[in-house]
């Protein structure tokens, strides 16, 4: 439905953020969080979603008011939000 960028070739899946909460404008590849691993191993890794694991990607997309706002951020994303 987007325009994704390519999937990097150890993709596993993306998962591609949407929200008013995002900056404006933002293209999708930008939006986009891809779990990569080597097929070869009997069971991927979890992937493990939160502002501990990846806060620069959620800084880089997210609205300053929202990261600014103190307790907002931390009510919006826990540090370990679900896996």
């Amino acid at each position: 439905s987007s325009s994704s960028a390519e999937a990097p070739p150890d993709a596993l899946y993306c998962l591609e953020v949407h929200g008013d909460e995002l900056r404006p404008n933002l293209p999708a590849e930008v939006r986009q969080l891809f779990f990569c691993c080597e097929a070869q191993g009997p069971r991927p890794p979890r992937l493990r979603v939160g502002r501990y694991y990846q806060r620069g990607f959620w800084e880089s997309i997210l609205n300053d008011e929202i990261l600014t706002g103190g307790t907002l951020w931390g009510s919006m994303m826990a540090q370990d939000h679900f896996e």
